[in-house]
């Protein structure tokens, strides 16, 4: 075959003299495939876009968010894309009710261990900003089903643990310091060391 008519193949259907007039034929026919090249790409993400699209609409008419749909289908280890979730939100109503209830039962079953997940963070969200931690307190979340502390919440308490540390050897000196300081005072003024306190204040 040779290129006229590899070209003239690929106009076939073009419409007016685009389709068996060579010269016109290779215009088009080269912007067509520059247009196909770049919409092969961008068809992904578009479909993609239309699945979300509708499984959103088909998750609002039972009262769930997209986002809390997805998460709990992932947490019921549901095995059906998004395509697939379009389509059963088009042409099955019933069984997106279903896989909508499987998804709030598993968003429900997972919400203990969140919520205490959630006070865990928020404990040290109002702790941390304030250079206070309270060691003690943390035991009680790990009693309540958490699976230990997590990580992040454990290199946390070793830096301030180790923070906490170089500030009390830098508090014990600088004492040190100040009672040498208040001595030498009290010796020059003939002060006995028991009225030390009584007669200097900081």
């Amino acid at each position: 075959m040779t290129r006229k008519q590899t070209i003239l193949k690929l106009a076939k259907g073009y419409f007016g003299r685009s389709n068996r007039c060579y010269k016109l034929a290779a215009n088009r026919v080269l912007h067509g495939l520059q247009h196909a090249y770049r919409i092969r790409r961008i068809k992904k993400r578009l479909m993609r876009r239309l699945w979300i699209t509708n499984i959103n609409a088909a998750a609002g008419e039972f009262g769930i968010k997209y986002s809390q749909f997805m998460r709990g289908l992932s947490l019921a280890n549901v095995q059906l894309n998004r395509k697939m979730l379009a389509e059963i939100a088009k042409t099955e109503p019933l069984s997106m009710r279903s896989i909508a209830e499987c998804s709030s039962s598993a968003r429900k079953a997972y919400a203990p261990h969140y919520n205490e997940q959630y006070e865990i963070d928020d404990y040290f969200s109002e702790k941390l900003p304030e250079g206070y931690v309270d060691f003690e307190d943390i035991a009680p979340f790990a009693a309540k089903g958490v699976e230990g502390i997590p990580k992040n919440i454990l290199e946390k308490l070793d830096k301030i643990q180790d923070t906490l540390g170089k500030l009390n050897i830098t508090e014990a000196k600088e004492d040190e310091e100040y009672e040498a300081k208040l001595r030498e005072e009290a010796k020059k003024k003939g002060i006995p060391d028991d009225d030390i306190y009584d007669n200097f204040t900081a």
